[in-house]
């Protein structure tokens, strides 16, 4: 590969980064309130931070007899993350008060020909729950999608699924508590080289 082609790649690949806001730093946090976020936000260099909650599910497809790991990762009620943004490349992302609708990535999209008004169901401790399918994303977080104890990806069995945070807590109330970070991301301002 030539110097510029190499060159070119990584000017594409930081550019992606920037404009959909990866973040520098992901953090877990089994029980912390929402309220961590900002004060987070208020510490010197830190540019934005995502508070979200972040859990796993059982994703079933009609034609498609084989278990398939859905990781759900709540989005903002309004408007588009600041950090780990979601590239749409169909549809739109979901509906805050229509707690049926889902954005899934799209390689997992493609491997079972899903496209927005694609409906599927998805089971959370034992409870099932049939989505529709409004848009088909990119994530800068996500290169490939694995489930747990995955070592190879294989789009076929393994999503990743964004719902509207207000619509998860509504829906899975009996589960989630809305004081809740379970996750959370910082993109943090980086001093010139």
């Amino acid at each position: 590969m030539s110097f510029s082609v190499q060159r070119s790649l990584d000017a594409t690949r930081e550019d992606y980064y920037r404009r959909y806001g990866f973040a520098d730093l992901f953090v877990s946090i089994p029980h912390a309130p929402l309220s961590l976020a900002e004060t987070i936000h208020r510490i010197p260099g830190v540019l934005a931070v995502a508070a979200r909650i972040v859990g796993y599910g059982v994703i079933s497809i009609d034609g498609f007899d084989e278990p398939i790991t859905g990781r759900l990762i709540s989005l903002p009620e309004n408007g588009d993350p600041q950090v780990n943004a979601l590239a749409l490349r169909q549809g739109q992302s979901p509906t805050p008060d229509r707690p049926g609708e889902v954005v899934v990535n799209e390689s997992f999209a493609a491997a079972h020909g899903l496209r927005p008004g694609s409906r599927l169901t998805i089971t959370i401790s034992g409870r099932k729950r049939v989505l529709t399918i409004t848009g088909v994303a990119l994530s800068p977080e996500y290169i490939y999608a694995l489930g747990p104890g995955q070592i190879v990806p294989d789009d076929r069995r393994s999503a990743l699924s964004g719902w509207s945070a207000g619509s998860w807590r509504r829906t899975w109330a009996w589960q989630i508590s809305s004081t809740i970070l379970p996750s959370g991301c910082v993109r943090a301002h980086r001093p010139p080289a």
